[in-house]
């Protein structure tokens, strides 16, 4: 049992060292913290990781990693992406953006791939974006309600109107 931890109960809660100096406590704070960090670090190796397989190599409860991912949500450090099912880590001098943010550099992405390729499908555009096929029509659909993007049916193309986003203009 040399050399292993044990929780002393002591109003800051900290972790004790069997077998070594009584005096020499770690900080339970500390600890969490390198959990975090073994954490992050997996997930920057394997992005797809399962939580199973987190406290597996980790040598922790599912239970644990739930909780310290949970903290890291929170912090806007760590998120799962959808599509396609995997973990992003954001760098502590990232900055998160709104979701008007986000949408509205879609739309720009959008706009700049229709100009590279007028030719471009949906599914492909979607790709591109890392989105789903309905949500990157919803973002056509705006588009095309603000008047900057439009389908031109024979023969198939995109066309980008060349104007600044303003109201969206009523058709009667």
């Amino acid at each position: 049992m040399e050399g292993q931890l044990y929780h002393v109960d002591r109003p800051s809660r900290y972790w004790k060292i069997v077998g070594e100096d009584p005096k020499i406590l770690i900080p339970q704070g500390e600890r969490e913290g390198k959990k975090r960090e073994k954490i992050l670090d997996l997930v920057s190796k394997n992005p797809t990781i399962t939580i199973q397989e987190m406290a597996e190599d980790l040598d922790l409860t599912t239970r644990t990693i739930s909780n310290v991912i949970k903290e890291l949500k929170e912090e806007k450090r760590l998120h799962l992406i959808p599509y396609p099912k995997q973990w992003k880590i954001t760098e502590k001098d990232e900055i998160i953006k709104s979701p008007q943010e986000r949408k509205k550099e879609r739309k720009e992405r959008i706009l700049d791939l229709v100009r590279e390729n007028p030719k471009i499908t949906i599914r492909e555009m979607a790709d591109d974006l890392g989105l789903s096929v309905d949500t990157t029509r919803e973002i056509i659909k705006e588009l095309k309600v603000d008047g900057l993007l439009y389908h031109v049916s024979s023969p198939r193309y995109w066309k980008v109107q060349n104007k600044t986003p303003g109201p969206p203009v009523l058709r009667l």
